[in-house]
């Protein structure tokens, strides 16, 4: 019972990591997806679909770069509380990487499956 309740435990660390990386992530991630899309209508006649497909690629990739850069720098501290609770800062970061990555790609899975339904 005991690696049960660890595991619980570790479990509300991680997600409250993610949720503190989520919005940073998406802001950047959003304002790099903006400026693509902008470049591709004005040279390829791009439409809103490529600019959704962009964003949701740029969100696990530059935007969890931009943020992991940005708690160096601010947050350093705060990879401390995680440690007394047996999560090092390299497991936070790639539960979060993996995490974004496989909700990214669902999502934009789903659009698609969406956008082909109403074709």
């Amino acid at each position: 019972m005991d690696s049960l309740q660890r595991w619980k435990t570790q479990y509300r660390f991680y997600r409250t990591f993610f949720l503190s990386t989520l919005k940073f992530s998406v802001l950047v991630s959003f304002l790099f997806a903006s400026m693509g899309s902008i470049t591709s209508f004005i040279l390829y006649n791009g439409s809103i679909m490529d600019s959704v497909k962009l964003w949701f690629r740029l969100i696990p990739t530059v935007g969890l770069g931009f943020d992991y850069i940005y708690k160096e720098l601010t947050h350093k501290e705060e990879y401390f509380f995680y440690y007394n609770q047996g999560i090092s800062k390299y497991q936070l970061w790639i539960v979060t990487f993996i995490v974004m990555f496989i909700c990214c790609n669902l999502l934009n899975q789903i659009i698609q499956l969406c956008i082909q339904a109403l074709k």
